[in-house]
């Protein structure tokens, strides 16, 4: 990973942020990913790379819940109040059927009434 430092890196009672404490993922009894930790600010730009067969999915799978794993993941607001992450993740290969006449600003347009709704609310900063 290659953080970009959000300016009050370190520093969690001004900055939203995940971490992420000794996490684990084990498929079949083969350890997929050992002992990860991380801790990232909300206005970080962090790059996940590596090969193929990483890790690098099964990490945010776990990070989303859609994956189980052994270890914490926590998110904090930047008032320090640990809640529920709230993430939009749009997958490399989405489940869905190819053959529906749904276009991207169809996807988006359904969802802008949500997404207008959780702006006037407050957000990491």
């Amino acid at each position: 990973m290659i953080p970009h430092l959000h300016p009050h890196a370190g520093d969690c009672e001004h900055a939203c942020c995940l971490k992420i404490e000794h996490l684990s993922v084990r498929i079949g009894g083969e350890a997929i990913l050992d002992d990860i930790n991380l801790h990232m600010h909300c206005g970080q730009m962090v790059a996940l790379i590596g090969p193929n067969g990483a890790g690098k999915s099964t990490l945010i799978r776990a990070i989303l819940g859609q994956r189980d794993y052994e270890g914490k993941i926590t998110f904090h607001e930047a008032s320090g109040k640990q809640t529920k992450l709230r993430i939009g993740y749009v997958p490399q290969s989405p489940a869905f059927d190819r053959g529906d006449p749904v276009s991207v600003m169809d996807l988006f347009t359904c969802c802008l009434p949500f997404l207008q709704s959780i702006s006037n609310r407050t957000a990491c900063s």
